[in-house]
């Protein structure tokens, strides 16, 4: 995570990352190949990008809430924003399917970790398209932004039916660690 969060610093995208800040008021350093935004995201507010790939797919989004419960920061509470505010946002390309947790083939976990003195809830398990087809694995880094009484969910997800997911769910991973 370490080498690639400094490949990072080094190359981002930075007019993905200027987008970010002006619709979410967070910093994080996008990788350089995730850089289309992604369509059809119903919610000014919801940052997403992707590499739009044709055989595998990496995706990071960027929302948040307002905080009015602490039960956000467990695995019941994260998944259940998760599930709203992703299946509100993005649809898959069978008509009504929408993305959702899969709790049914692995159940997602939730831990606490402690970045620079700072709590993150870390949200991790597979996705998939409720009514559809496609599913994969995501990682969730969920935020409590004090100054603006929100909490920020930071997300990276793939899809690659045919490869190997682990170094592009560790790719993203290691950009959200960068979220400020």
């Amino acid at each position: 995570l370490k080498r690639r969060i400094a490949v990072y610093e080094e190359d981002s995208n930075h007019r993905q990352g200027d987008r970010l800040m002006e619709l979410q008021n967070v910093s994080m350093l996008i990788p350089e190949s995730v850089h289309v935004p992604g369509v059809g995201a119903k919610d000014k507010n919801f940052f997403w990008v992707t590499d739009n790939g044709m055989a595998k797919e990496s995706h990071l989004v960027v929302y948040s809430i307002p905080y009015t419960d602490q039960n956000v920061f467990s695995l019941e509470g994260a998944v259940a924003v998760r599930d709203s505010v992703m299946g509100a946002n993005i649809e898959g390309g069978i008509a009504g399917s929408f993305m959702t947790t899969n709790k049914k083939v692995i159940y997602p976990e939730y831990k606490a970790l402690n970045v620079g003195g700072k709590y993150i809830g870390e949200l991790r398990g597979m996705w998939r398209m409720e009514n559809g087809l496609m599913a994969g694995p995501f990682v969730c880094h969920i935020r409590l932004d004090e100054v603006n009484k929100r909490v920020v969910f930071a997300e990276g997800f793939c899809y690659a039916p045919n490869d190997n997911q682990r170094l592009l769910i560790r790719n993203l991973e290691a950009a959200l660690y960068t979220l400020k």
